[in-house]
């Protein structure tokens, strides 16, 4: 038995519900089967509401961007007729003859590839550590306790953007890499777990290339350096030679921080980055030697 549960969700300006479980989103689903599900009442005064709300937004907002051909805008009747003569609805109205006509209509007229989807987690080899968790209590305006998501290998001259290369120039920013973090794949980490809660818009002249910001509290050789606004890009292509070759897919742009970042002192240091138990939006990063 597959169980496929399905979500719905419903927001206004102070409450959201969203309801989970086993029911189609047709008439017998809804109204004649056995079906199983669980209503949630949110509010969006409450942290931790206001938190599941922005999550389920953020990964809707993402689909028709990540999968235009699969998610598709249903506004209008005509929509939907368009949509059943693709074969890509059923009218539960019409009586079908046979299953396996059915089927095999369906198959014929829809030839689109299935989505591509990833699987983060997986089998335990062995015991994980627990997440090392930092406080701090006086950060030039970022405060509170803060979890460890992710430690990197040794920084190169192409992450601090000091190459020395003749065809090697600054690009400004640091693809975020595997690193020293165990069992994760580095195309999808930080989008859907580091990086979950921020608002994603899509480049007007590039859609694939999703852009998002964030607050970065920096600290070099324990020394506060202040919190920087630096800008995030993701590129969600999933059919491009770099993610076929399960290359990094998100990059940091450090702005004006560079001029913290782009320093030989920080050749071979180590990079970690914690992020926000309050605060979706607010991470530390800590290079020290």
């Amino acid at each position: 038995m597959l169980f496929h549960p399905k979500l719905y969700f419903a927001k206004s300006s102070e409450a959201a519900q969203s309801l989970i479980g086993s029911a189609n989103l047709t008439f017998s689903g809804l109204n004649n089967n056995i079906e199983a599900s669980t209503r949630l009442v949110l509010s969006a005064e409450n942290m931790d509401d206001h938190q599941y709300i922005t999550d389920i937004e953020n990964i809707f907002s993402a689909l028709h961007t990540r999968f235009p051909e699969h998610v598709l805008p249903v506004r209008s009747a005509r929509d939907v007729v368009s949509l059943m003569r693709q074969g890509r609805l059923t009218d539960e109205r019409a009586r079908v003859v046979s299953s396996q006509k059915a089927d095999s209509q369906l198959r014929s007229k829809n030839m689109l590839k299935r989505i591509p989807i990833p699987f983060f987690h997986k089998r335990a080899q062995k015991p994980r550590k627990r997440a090392r968790t930092i406080i701090y209590s006086q950060t030039r305006g970022i405060s509170g306790d803060y979890r460890l998501v992710w430690t990197s290998n040794r920084l190169t001259e192409r992450d601090l953007n000091i190459p020395t290369g003749s065809n090697t120039n600054p690009t400004g920013s640091m693809l975020f890499k595997k690193g020293k973090t165990e069992d994760i794949d580095q195309r999808h980490y930080f989008f859907d777990h580091v990086f979950d809660g921020l608002k994603w818009i899509a480049d007007v002249s590039h859609p694939h290339l999703l852009r998002s910001s964030a607050q970065f509290c920096i600290i070099i050789n324990g020394s506060d350096y202040g919190v920087y606004t630096l800008n995030l890009t993701h590129n969600s292509k999933t059919n491009s030679a770099a993610y076929k070759q399960k290359n990094s897919m998100t990059q940091i742009h450090w702005g004006k921080a560079k001029k913290l970042i782009a320093k030989r002192d920080l050749l071979r240091a180590t990079l970690k980055l914690y992020k926000s138990n309050q605060a979706s939006s607010r991470f530390v990063m800590e290079f020290s030697d």
